[in-house]
C-alpha cells in the first residue's frame, strides 16, 4: 500500500482503482463537516445521552446568538422572556445606524465563536476575525443568504429573510406567529455559523498551503493566498499571518484541509482561466497558468480518491463541480 504526505504526517492511500464511496468519480468539497474548530466534538458527559458526541463550540454558539436574537425587538415582534426589556429595537427597513447596531450586537459572539478551541483546536486567532462584516437588505443576483470571501476577508449577510419578522401587527405573538418567527430567527443564526465555518477553514486551508508546499508537488500553491488577496491590504495581512501560525497536529484536521485547499486553488484557478487576459504575478502567461491548472487538477482527483485519514475515500455534503470545463 503507498502512501501520501499529510503535512509533516503520511497516510496510507487506499487501492489506485477504488471509487468512491458512492461510485462516482470524485468532486472536489469547499466545504467540510470535519470534527474541529466550530465543529469540535466529544463524547457527551451526560449519563442520558451515553455513546452520543456532543458540540461545545457550536452550543455555546447557539446558546449565546439565540439569546442574542430573540433580545431583540423586530418591530412589533419581541420573542424574549417576559417581562424583559428588548437590547435592541428596529423597524424595516432598517437604516444605517440600526444595521451597524445589529452588526455591533453579533460580533461578540462571532469572535468567541472563531477563536474558541484556539489554538491547538482549530479555533482562529483573533486578528483573524473578519471586521468586514455586511449587512445588506438585498441578495442582488445570488440567492445566498450570506457569503464569506476570503479574497478580502468579508463576511455579508442578506437581511431580507428576516423581513417577515416586521410583519407582525400586534405586540401579542400568537404560537403560530412565535414559532414561524424563532425558526427564522434560527435560519439566519444558522447562517452566520455557516459562513464563520468558511472563515475558519479559509484561514487554516491558507496556513497548511504556506507552511506544507510539499503536499502540493510541482504546484506553487504557497504563492496563491497571496496573489488572491492581493487587491486588500487585511485580507493579505491575515494570510501572512497563516503562513507562520502553528498548525493543530490533528491528522484528520489536515486530511480536511488539504482536500480543501486542492479544490480551492483549483477553483481560483479555473477562474482565472476565464478572464481573459488576467495573470496572476507567479503565472505571468496563459501557458504557465494552463500547465499549473492541469497540474493541480491532476493531484485534485487523486487526492479525493484517495483521501482521508487512514486511506479511506471521503466525502463533503458541500461539493463543487469544476467550472467551466477542463
Amino acid at each position: 500500500m503507498t502512501t501520501t504526505k499529510l503535512g509533516k504526517h503520511s497516510t496510507a492511500k487506499n487501492n489506485a482503482g477504488q471509487p468512491t464511496s458512492e461510485n462516482k468519480a470524485a468532486l472536489y468539497p469547499i466545504c467540510s463537516p470535519d470534527r474541529w474548530g466550530l465543529r469540535f466534538s466529544d463524547a457527551d458527559t451526560d449519563p442520558k445521552r451515553k455513546g452520543a458526541l456532543a458540540y461545545p463550540v457550536a452550543r455555546d454558539y447557539a446558546r449565546l446568538m439565540g439569546s442574542l436574537l430573540t433580545s431583540v425587538q423586530w418591530g412589533n415582534a419581541y420573542y424574549g422572556p417576559v417581562g424583559s426589556t428588548p437590547k435592541l429595537k428596529l423597524q424595516w427597513p432598517l437604516d444605517a445606524d440600526s444595521i451597524e447596531d445589529l452588526r455591533e450586537l453579533i460580533k461578540p459572539v462571532m469572535l468567541a465563536a472563531l477563536t474558541a478551541r484556539s489554538p491547538d483546536g482549530g479555533g482562529i486567532p483573533a486578528a483573524a476575525v473578519p471586521q468586514g462584516i455586511t449587512l445588506t437588505d438585498s441578495q442582488g443576483a445570488s440567492d445566498e443568504d450570506g457569503h464569506f470571501s476570503a479574497q478580502d476577508w468579508s463576511l455579508v449577510l442578506v437581511l431580507s429573510k428576516l423581513k417577515g419578522l416586521f410583519d407582525v401587527t400586534s405586540a401579542s405573538i400568537d404560537a403560530g406567529t412565535r414559532y414561524e418567527g424563532l425558526k427564522t430567527l434560527k435560519a439566519f443564526a444558522d447562517t452566520i455559523y455557516h459562513e464563520m465555518r468558511h472563515c475558519q477553514q479559509s484561514f487554516w486551508i491558507y496556513a497548511f498551503v504556506q507552511q506544507h508546499p510539499d503536499n502540493f508537488p510541482d504546484t506553487q500553491i504557497d504563492k496563491w493566498p497571496a496573489a488572491s488577496t492581493a487587491a486588500h491590504k487585511r485580507a493579505m495581512a491575515i494570510a501572512s499571518q497563516a503562513a507562520t501560525t502553528p498548525i493543530p497536529d490533528d491528522p484528520p484536521m489536515i486530511a480536511g484541509i488539504k482536500r480543501m485547499a486542492i479544490a480551492q486553488y483549483l477553483y481560483s484557478l479555473s477562474i482565472w482561466r476565464s478572464v481573459k487576459g488576467f495573470h496572476p504575478l507567479y503565472l505571468p502567461d496563459d501557458a504557465s497558468l494552463q500547465r499549473e491548472y492541469e497540474t493541480v487538477r491532476a493531484l485534485a482527483v487523486d487526492w479525493l480518491k484517495h483521501v482521508g485519514h487512514g486511506g479511506r475515500s471521503q466525502e463533503s455534503s458541500a461539493t463543487f463541480s469544476q467550472p467551466g470545463g477542463s
